[in-house]
């Protein structure tokens, strides 16, 4: 499903973007008080960062290695309701103590406040179980990344289908120096621990309705990757969930699960606020991200409490509704808007639970997470890009005038129909430096292939190439050096034919 994965692990310390903000405006629902996240612009001095630290006895509690954003606590600011006085006004950020003028003003790529993030299903779901149709799978590979609470790893449901990290293994080292310790099935970035263990039961349950659209369509080259960033009583952070981002992005996820929201009583800027930051590179990396769309029972289009990252306009996201069954119709407690939600999927569901049970939950999670496996299934047909797939789920829906863009309701067959009414667009990653700049020719070809592409840094990246029918022809990684690139594909001239970049 990629054309090349750069790997560029980023540990990027999150928050919400504020916008611009009045002082005396409340204090948004899921913050977390005194903790600003900052990227500044690289040109800014150090002397000048570290004279605003100590002008506001700020403690820089983490600091991403390569994109360089900033976790500051500030505790020498009077605080307004529980939060200082933030303004992001572009690209500028003031900061300042009730009561004063404008203390200081920089420019900045990113700034905000972290946000508790969570899942905030119904704790009594009923109604019944949609009657579903599964469209066929194909024979590509796809891992799909499940941010949540974790997962049960023994669960027999799921135990033949978490992704491996066979370059880490279970020694207590850091074989990769990547600063985490044998994360082999994923990693708990909300308690820093080697394994994703679920706490809770959503992730687990979460993770069953995906595994169970896979078994319904038959497929078996999907894998998935467990994060997690929620604890035992459903909370988080935004700091935790841009950190298993990041991993879903080195990893070479092609797609990601989220499952979880936070409110905001202010609109947010996707590109300027740092999880839709993080999602937008997901973006670039062909990732689709799908998310739901909250239980609030609200039309978030027109509400003054705004539901993220489901309303951030990007175009790899998905947002789900719910609705219930045999009706179609939206849920109750189901979010919606014809400008902030993609499609709806059915929001109750029976899955797997902790201690290897099996239980009923309902909510914009689980209609996510239907969304997610029939997603996934269609990628497995090679050669489709994360827009084409998108735009089949959201194209390929059963139309029953539901409030949200698309009308309908997740429909696998006519999603998978949608996807095969255009040839496949063989994708090239965005990701940072390397300017769309992949090429693979002669293509088709009878003989040896090369690529070129150009990159704007040092790194490694992971090629593999797929004939047209989807089987792999090579998988390998390659040194790619700041500048113009050249690699004679090494296969035999025997092979012959179409070849895709995933």
């Amino acid at each position: 499903m990629k054309t090349t994965t750069v790997l560029c692990l980023v540990w990027l310390l999150i928050i919400c973007f504020i916008g611009p903000i009045d002082r005396l405006a409340g204090q948004s629902p899921n913050q977390i008080q005194r903790e600003l996240i900052i990227k500044f612009e690289p040109s800014t001095p150090n002397p000048t960062i570290q004279a605003l630290m100590t002008a506001y006895n700020a403690t820089e509690l983490a600091r991403s290695p390569l994109c360089d954003f900033r976790l500051w606590r500030l505790d020498s600011l009077l605080w307004i309701g529980g939060d200082p006085y933030f303004l992001v006004d572009g690209d500028t950020l003031t900061i300042q103590q009730s009561g004063d003028k404008a203390r200081d003003e920089l420019e900045v790529e990113s700034a905000g406040q972290n946000f508790q993030v969570e899942h905030s299903d119904p704790n009594t779901p009923n109604g019944a179980i949609c009657s579903r149709s599964f469209p066929p799978a194909g024979g590509c590979p796809v891992t799909v990344a499940v941010i949540d609470s974790g997962v049960e790893p023994s669960h027999p449901h799921l135990s033949s289908w978490h992704w491996e990290n066979f370059e880490e293994p279970v020694d207590g080292l850091d074989n990769e120096s990547n600063s985490l310790i044998d994360d082999r099935i994923g990693y708990d970035f909300y308690n820093r621990l080697w394994m994703p263990r679920d706490s809770h039961s959503h992730g687990t349950h979460v993770a069953g309705i995906i595994v169970k659209e896979f078994m319904s369509s038959g497929a078996n080259t999907i894998d998935l990757m467990h994060l997690k960033a929620i604890g035992a009583n459903g909370r988080g952070s935004i700091f935790a969930a841009i950190l298993a981002i990041d991993y879903a992005i080195e990893k070479d996820a092609d797609l990601i699960n989220f499952s979880l929201g936070y409110r905001s009583t202010r609109p947010l800027t996707e590109k300027l606020e740092p999880l839709g930051l993080a999602i937008y590179k997901a973006g670039l990396h062909d990732i689709l991200f799908i998310c739901s769309a909250g239980n609030d029972g609200a039309d978030i289009d027109a509400s003054t409490t705004h539901f993220f990252p489901s309303e951030f306009n990007l175009e790899n996201i998905i947002s789900v509704a719910a609705v219930k069954c045999p009706s179609l119709s939206l849920a109750s407690y189901s979010n919606s808007g014809s400008a902030s939600v993609d499609v709806a999927a059915p929001g109750l569901a029976h899955s797997s639970v902790l201690s290897n049970g099996w239980d009923y939950k309902a909510g914009t999670s689980m209609a996510a997470a239907y969304t997610t496996g029939t997603a996934a299934v269609l990628a497995t047909h090679c050669g489709y890009s994360t827009t084409q797939i998108r735009d089949a789920i959201i194209g390929g829906v059963e139309e029953v005038g539901l409030p949200v863009s698309s009308e309908g309701v997740l429909n696998g067959n006519l999603a998978l129909a949608a996807l095969m009414s255009s040839p496949p667009l063989p994708r090239t990653a965005a990701a940072d430096g390397l300017e769309n700049s992949l090429r693979l020719y002669p293509n088709p070809s009878e003989g040896p292939l090369l690529m070129e592409w150009w990159d704007g840094m040092d790194r490694e990246i992971t090629v593999r190439i797929h004939a047209a029918q989807g089987r792999l022809v090579l998988a390998t990684r390659l040194a790619s050096q700041r500048g113009q690139n050249r690699w004679n594909c090494p296969f035999p001239a025997t092979q012959s034919g179409l070849f895709f970049l995933t």
